[in-house]
């Protein structure tokens, strides 16, 4: 039976037709017969590439599917994707991307309860799973009813659990063959502790303590810390049992509490992380993390006792000035940083702190390097006073110009910003970071959802729903989630999804994922309401760019890290708009998506550079896609495009859950987070090949493509609201290429090109030479200037990817 199962692990068995119903009963039998003899099971733990760890047993495979095999068979047969199953999905990776396997673990070591659940005789078949319609919650005998959305009409479906274990719980239909798991944490603890108290014997120390390494494997340490004092009192005789799973409790307890701290700190949420450190559990920890934990109050205690010498200091040096005009220039300053000054924006007065106790430094240039270092931040600051009050004046207008909506008004605005001694290009981009919101919101707090509506020049207004993290702080850059919903959810359903915990329908929640981890959320209404599918239209494309902009121009956005995440119908438009503006995002998440349409030509775009010299010599826009088997014939239409990315080593995880349909797949949302936190935006390619279709789609990291001729075959049809390609298309190619010798190469059919150009990829202390075609076209050092660094920024928002020289070129001659 074995090698039978290992034979279906390995080539994924595809039946058309009515060989689905096969197919769902194949992997019910896998699912008895591999919880039957789960002891016998070896998993695994598998580290990949992306920094994700996944416990489960690893398999290589030919392919996602059968039809995928069939794709790309060659006369060797060869594995190229890694199947790691974990009991409650199947993670699909490119084979290469797994930087270390462990095959050593054994199963057995966890504990399992298992329940008997009596299925009815002649139950019918599921062989697709919709949505939830409603669902009960399990009772104390692992039992509970759900209600399942059909093509037809609701049905009722009795479940029970079968199996528990540490991470996920099997569950049975006992009206319906079907059988699919659930994370163990998606059960509320008091309904699966009086599960677990109905397969154990309270009286027997054995289970007692099978029930303590149960929470303990679960991660759920405050039970586990519960039920071993429980152990304590009533067997006092398992002392010394009990205080050798207690020290494993108070290791992992521990290091789970000082991850919290470190990730409150990197999220920017200091008060909470300071609040958690004085409450922190010292009587059950060991001294090097009580020591560590008092490191982290000391650096807190210090950042205000810093805060106040600061503005102290401020007050004694500022009245030591003698000069009438700096004076009345300088007394607002003082207001404006000590209502500033928190422990993000601590850094700004580093310089100044440093020196603010030595004799030596006249009162002049201390203030200097204050007031220039909240202006240009601490590394920039200056000890010339009248300069450092020119960064006032400057920063003041530069605000003006990126508010001002008119053209000619910002006109004016550069002429005053140019004409202020020392204020240069590169001081400009230094004061960039620490500017305050361009677009001022009220009335806004965080934790709490809120709509905007945004106002970008030459775009219809977009509303989108917004969830700022927790302590939320103008000086703190905060990556962002951009949800797109699916037809059956709201904006903000979409945006609570990432961002509140609620049980009920009425309970105002409690903080979510986002929340807790920093990170800011919004929910652009990219489709009509009550629209059941993606559109793939430009116009679609727009709204969600556009609240993008407007986002970063309102919140303190780091966009290095946007993500862009769809449920259902907005898991169709992440895959076209990631795979269609790929240089804009840090990561795709597609949640019951489908990849499809544009994505047929598109999905190599997400190849974003090729770097012979280094290692990998690719990089590729990172997806982690989530499905569910049952739900529609998703995997086989995915599986078209998605195969061919993992053949090619593109980073694609692909998160299946066993025995699912559609559905929001909430279980996964901390191994999102997860993965989140290490990816971050390619921010420059020098060698890249984007192939298009639409003439919204022709911007890509430094160049701009205007006038390519697209012929009507390759443009969407957009007769109503059915807007997906007809027939076979043929994309128009854009390749672009920056040298070490500084020298530019473009290929495209554009009239126009427009080059940004940033000193993080190009020298401007040398000639740039650009190729158009194989033509040069341009041969000149560059100079950056200050109108094209604000006017970028008016436009796109973008703090963390600036640009100080635009180079405008037709097919024969350029002009900057």
């Amino acid at each position: 039976m074995s090698t039978f199962i290992q034979e279906i692990l390995n080539r994924r068995l595809h039946i058309e037709g009515r060989g689905r119903l096969c197919a769902a009963i194949i992997w019910m039998l896998i699912s008895l017969v591999t919880l039957n003899s789960i002891s016998l099971l070896h998993a695994g733990e598998v580290v990949l590439s992306n920094g994700l760890i996944i416990d489960g047993n690893p398999v290589p495979i030919q392919g996602l599917t059968k039809a995928a095999i069939g794709q790309t068979q060659t006369e060797l047969t060869v594995y190229p994707i890694l199947m790691i199953d974990t009991g409650l999905k199947r993670v699909f990776v490119p084979d290469n991307f797994a930087e270390e396997i462990n095959r050593d673990v054994n199963l057995s070591k966890y504990v399992t309860f298992n329940l008997d659940q009596k299925p009815a005789v002649g139950r019918p078949m599921l062989a697709s799973v919709g949505s939830f319609a409603d669902k009960s919650i399990f009772d104390k005998f692992g039992r509970r009813t759900v209600k399942l959305q059909t093509a037809e009409k609701p049905i009722d479906v009795i479940q029970g659990i079968r199996r528990i274990t540490p991470r996920y719980v099997r569950v049975t239909s006992l009206s319906h063959v079907w059988d699919h798991g659930i994370a163990t944490t998606s059960i509320d603890p008091p309904i699966l502790d009086a599960i677990i108290r109905q397969v154990t014997d309270q009286n027997d120390p054995n289970d007692r303590l099978a029930v303590a390494r149960f929470y303990l494997q679960a991660r759920q340490y405050i039970q586990a810390d519960h039920e071993l004092e429980s152990i304590e009192r009533d067997f006092p005789e398992l002392a010394g049992r009990v205080e050798e799973v207690g020290l494993d409790l108070r290791h992992l307890w521990a290091k789970q509490l000082l991850d919290e701290l470190q990730n409150r700190r990197e999220a920017g949420q200091h008060r909470l992380a300071y609040a958690a450190a004085k409450k922190f559990p010292r009587k059950k920890m060991s001294a090097s993390v009580v020591r560590r934990v008092d490191e982290i109050i000391d650096e807190y205690q210090d950042a205000v006792t810093r805060m106040h010498t600061a503005a102290e200091m401020l007050a004694v040096l500022q009245a030591q000035i003698t000069d009438p005009e700096q004076v009345a220039k300088l007394a607002p300053l003082r207001s404006s940083v000590r209502n500033g000054l928190k422990f993000e924006s601590l850094d700004r007065l580093d310089a100044f702190l440093k020196l603010a106790d030595d004799n030596n430094i006249p009162a002049n240039e201390k203030l200097a390097l204050a007031y220039s270092g909240w202006i240009v931040g601490g590394e920039n600051a200056v000890t010339d006073l009248s300069q450092a009050l020119r960064y006032w004046e400057a920063r003041d207008l530069v605000m003006q110009y990126l508010r001002t909506p008119v053209p000619l008004s910002r006109k004016s605005l550069l002429g005053k910003i140019e004409s202020i001694e020392g204020i240069s290009p590169k001081v400009v981009e230094q004061m960039i970071p620490h500017l305050p919101p361009l677009r001022e919101t009220f009335g806004v707090r965080a934790g709490q959802s809120f709509q905007v509506t945004s106002r970008e020049p030459a775009t219809e207004p977009v509303s989108y729903s917004v969830i700022l993290p927790q302590e939320y702080s103008p000086d703190h850059a905060y990556p962002m989630i951009v949800g797109l919903r699916p037809a059956e959810r709201t904006i903000k359903n979409e945006a609570d999804w990432w961002g509140v915990v609620r049980k009920h329908a009425g309970d105002p929640g409690v903080p979510g994922q986002s929340q807790r981890r920093g990170y800011i959320v919004i929910a652009p209404e990219y489709m009509p309401p009550q629209t059941s599918q993606y559109d793939y239209s430009s116009q679609s494309h727009q709204k969600v760019l556009s609240a993008i902009r407007d986002a970063r121009k309102r919140f303190s956005v780091d966009s290095d890290r946007i993500f862009l995440a769809g449920h259902g119908m907005g898991g169709d438009a992440a895959f076209d708009i990631g795979m269609s503006h790929p240089d804009m995002f840090a990561g795709v998440i597609p949640i019951a998506g489908i990849c499809d349409h544009y994505c047929k030509y598109y999905w190599q775009n997400t190849k974003l550079d090729l770097m012979p010299k280094q290692v990998p010599a690719m990089k590729t826009l990172p997806f982690y896609i989530v499905g569910g088997e049952l739900d529609r014939d998703s995997l086989e239409r995915n599986s078209k495009i998605i195969n061919q990315m993992m053949i090619y080593n593109y980073d694609v995880t692909y998160s299946e859950y066993q025995g699912r349909g559609y559905e929001s797949f909430y279980e996964e949302i901390h191994d999102l987070f997860d993965w989140m936190a290490f990816q971050k935006r390619h921010r420059h390619s020098t060698n890249f090949t984007m192939r298009v279709l639409r003439p919204t789609d022709t911007r890509f990291f430094w160049l701009q493509s205007d006038g390519i001729p697209f012929s009507p075959v390759n443009i969407l049809n957009t007769n109503g609201s059915n807007n997906r390609l007809r027939g076979r298309a043929t994309p128009k190619t854009i390749n672009a290429r920056a040298t070490t010798g500084n020298s530019i190469y473009i290929r495209s059919q554009a009239k126009l090109s427009t080059i940004w150009l940033s000193p993080e990829f190009i020298s401007f202390d040398e000639r740039v030479r650009i190729y158009n075609n194989a033509r040069q076209i341009y041969n000149e050092i560059p100079e950056p200037e200050i109108e094209v660094m604000l006017e970028d920024l008016y436009t796109r928002g973008d703090r963390q990817k600036l640009y100080s020289v635009k180079v405008e070129c037709d097919r024969n001659t350029c002009s900057d």
